[in-house]
């Protein structure tokens, strides 16, 4: 296998021209009639018995062609894509611009990263902003969660129940959930809830 050009294309694409010579196309094509004889019909041969020369005699010396061609095209492909250290995106477009017994050329478009150039970034400089909290913006989030509301529904064999404002208790800054209730199987949900006022 060998590339014989590797061409840059707009919108970050590149065509691959890759050639395998004649005795790498030999052998895919060995695979190919070892993988395909079997569902091959010949006069006077078991299924899968029939010599390769009597196969290509009968139905021609490009019936194992096709074939041949996609037993090599992977890892032809992959071969080129590391040697010319492409960073590809996605499946390529195959071309098969020739094929037969001197070897096979074909061409691979594919999408790579874009090259991307960095312009001057040392010493750029961004304003950092400042947040000033004060002791009555404090008070004012502790009042808004203090006098949270909360209406709960449970689900129960699919009816809903409220649950009553005793399940819960709280204390200056925080709230609870009855240990009963906490611990139960029934899967509690807040569908809606409000702030009251202070």
């Amino acid at each position: 296998m060998s590339v014989k050009s590797c061409e840059k294309l707009d919108k970050s694409k590149v065509a691959l021209t890759i050639e395998a010579d004649a005795a790498a196309f030999e052998a895919a094509i060995n695979k190919a009639y070892l993988k395909q004889r079997g569902k091959i019909s010949v006069p006077g041969f078991r299924p899968g018995k029939a010599p390769r020369k009597m196969i290509e005699s009968m139905y021609g010396a490009e019936v194992f062609y096709e074939e041949a061609v996609n037993i090599l095209l992977p890892d032809a492909y992959e071969d080129a894509v590391k040697e010319q250290e492409l960073k590809v995106v996605g499946y390529p477009e195959v071309e098969l611009k020739s094929c037969g017994k001197d070897g096979v050329v074909f061409k691979c478009t594919v999408a790579v990263y874009p090259e991307v150039t960095l312009g001057q970034y040392k010493g750029l400089e961004a304003p950092k902003a400042e947040v000033n909290v004060t002791d009555e913006d404090t008070n004012v989030g502790a009042r808004a969660f203090k006098d949270c509301r909360y209406l709960t529904c449970m689900f129960l064999n699919d009816d809903i129940t409220t649950i009553s404002d005793s399940a819960f208790y709280k204390d200056e800054y925080h709230f609870y959930i009855d240990k009963s209730i906490h611990e139960s199987n029934f899967w509690l949900t807040f569908s809606k809830w409000c702030h009251t006022a202070a």
